[in-house]
């Protein structure tokens, strides 16, 4: 069985899920390769697939040729699709700092040998690097596609809230891309979808192109293996954080993203005014407003061995977000035997009980608070907290579910 992995990037959230799963189903001798637009790791059976660009039409090697080609694709008669849409962006941008990404790319890949001899392509993140009307235009392989988020159901937005909200500014490219995903993607005669969790889930059978098609349900793996529980000291002493402090760790790609909640955490902070407090924050950005909390920004963390290190020196991780598909930081954080307060979103219920952290009764401050001081009440074993998140999310478990499913799928098509 030949599975191919297709994933924007082979870090982030979505980036490190794919390349977990990947790796674990070459453990167990299945022939798989993931293909990314930008690599990170070192592992030769992840393939960076580069652009086609100019050059691949044997243009000389000559600098001035390509300022000059380029500068025509960008600004001149032959400005292409995506540099228009890119205007037209960067027009709109101001108005909000939201996720929009694009079903149009640069990257060929419908006649890239490893897919054509393939058995199953296995879809991920693959926004601005599948592109969409090429693809699956091409392809007629079986299809899995993990969804990371919920923006296989929209244009260019990626969850429902940031669609309610900003529309009315991207009106022009959510349709248009919208009206181009739904004429490529119904083109897919045999697609699986995979949900990380019951509310994603719900959200595809929901959606009128997904509602039809087969659906399961495999949650996000952690690698136990690189988060492990460190000494709190010695953590504290790597980053410099005073070993009296009590420590939060609120993670996020970009902190400032108001759907990630940091203005929320720091009014739940401040009322609550808990002595010797540190709040470790982990992603890039700044802290979007004035605040007497202190705080440590660790900036974007993509080594693993130091986002372990970074979660362990913490004695709470806290996920006040309105809008996730499964949330794998605050999963790394229970690893390290740190448990966590989260606001009820998509996962959680997977993720938290009794032993290991709060989840909160909604999406307010007073919420929030409130299930800070429940967890800052309780006694958590970090061994425990640890061992039944290996029990429940461990790669070699997930893996083998989607081994499960490939097999059945093949099996299927065979009949």
């Amino acid at each position: 069985m030949k599975v191919v992995h297709l994933s924007t990037l082979d870090y982030g959230g979505a980036g490190l899920a794919a390349l977990r799963i990947h790796l674990s189903l070459r453990t167990m001798g299945i022939d798989s390769t993931l293909h990314v637009s930008e690599k990170n790791c070192s592992e030769e059976s992840v393939v960076e697939v580069e652009k086609a660009t100019w050059n691949s039409y044997k243009l000389p090697r000559n600098r001035f040729l390509n300022r000059l080609m380029r500068f025509m694709l960008r600004h001149g008669p032959f400005k292409t699709e995506s540099e228009k849409d890119k205007k037209y962006l960067r027009a709109v941008a101001p108005q909000n700092r939201s996720l929009f990404t694009s079903p149009i790319s640069s990257y060929s890949l419908c006649d890239h040998p490893a897919i054509k001899d393939a058995d199953i392509i296995h879809l991920h993140w693959i926004e601005n690097f599948v592109d969409y009307r090429s693809f699956f235009a091409s392809i007629n392989k079986p299809v899995v596609w993990t969804a990371h988020d919920e923006n296989i159901g929209y244009g260019g937005f990626h969850y429902k809230q940031i669609f309610i909200r900003y529309y009315p500014y991207y009106k022009h490219l959510e349709d248009k891309y919208s009206d181009i995903k739904r004429k490529a993607l119904s083109r897919i005669g045999d697609l699986t979808m995979v949900s990380l969790s019951q509310e994603m889930d719900d959200f595809c059978h929901n959606d009128s192109f997904m509602k039809d098609r087969t659906s399961v349900i495999i949650p996000n793996s952690v690698d136990y293996h690189k988060f492990v529980i460190q000494d709190k000291e010695f953590a504290r002493r790597v980053i410099k954080v005073p070993e009296n402090s009590i420590v939060f760790v609120f993670c996020a790609y970009n902190i400032d993203d108001p759907f990630k909640g940091l203005n929320v955490l720091l009014e739940a902070l401040e009322t609550l005014s808990i002595p010797n407090l540190v709040l470790l924050c982990v992603g890039k950005g700044n802290v979007p407003r004035r605040t007497n909390i202190k705080i440590y920004k660790a900036g974007l963390v993509i080594n693993e061995d130091f986002l372990s290190l970074l979660l362990s020196a913490a004695d709470l991780f806290v996920l006040p977000s309105c809008q996730e598909a499964f949330a794998q930081t605050p999963l790394e954080a229970l690893c390290c035997g740190v448990p966590i307060v989260a606001f009820p979103v998509s996962g959680t219920s997977y993720l938290i009980n009794e032993d290991n952290g709060i989840r909160c009764n909604g999406f307010t401050v007073n919420a929030l608070i409130e299930g800070i001081q429940k967890a800052l009440e309780t006694k958590y074993d970090p061994s425990k907290i640890r061992q039944d998140i290996i029990n429940r999310f461990s790669p070699e478990l997930i893996a083998e579910r989607y081994a499960d499913l490939y097999e059945s799928i093949i099996t299927r098509c065979l009949r």
